[in-house]
């Protein structure tokens, strides 16, 4: 999902500069390759389904590297980023910028039930070899 998030947000405007001219991921260099790192991490972690620490530990760093984009693009997209107004924010803000808050909610929830389902099996092998001893 974290992925899928990432690959629709090249084609979905994050914000607006000036209001009016669309800003989309592609047009800086540092916010693609954060998007395209966050892609190449989860697509590894479905990859590496036999590796549970190993995924949870790609699920959180995908989650970091989200709020790492999140920020990175806060400063590229508002002209005054410490001024939180809401009137700028609202004008400045696109429908793509809901993609990264998603990838990190879907981030989370990938940790905890690789974490529930890691706990999960190893309860199963304890059982497992005190049935067959």
């Amino acid at each position: 999902m974290v992925a899928m998030c990432y690959t629709i947000l090249f084609f979905v405007p994050i914000g607006y500069l000036e209001k009016e001219t669309p800003f989309y991921i592609y047009e800086d260099y540092i916010i693609s390759a954060i998007g395209l790192i966050i892609m190449t991490f989860s697509f590894f972690s479905i990859i590496k389904y036999n590796d549970r620490s190993l995924q949870k530990k790609l699920a959180l760093l995908c989650c970091v590297l989200s709020l790492v984009f999140l920020v990175v693009t806060h400063f590229k997209i508002y002209p005054e980023p410490l001024d939180l107004s809401m009137g700028k924010i609202k004008d400045a803000i696109g429908i793509g910028i809901s993609f990264p808050v998603l990838s990190i909610l879907f981030g989370y929830l990938a940790f905890k039930f690789i974490k529930k389902d890691d706990a999960f099996l190893k309860s199963n092998e304890s059982f497992r070899e005190k049935r067959f001893k």
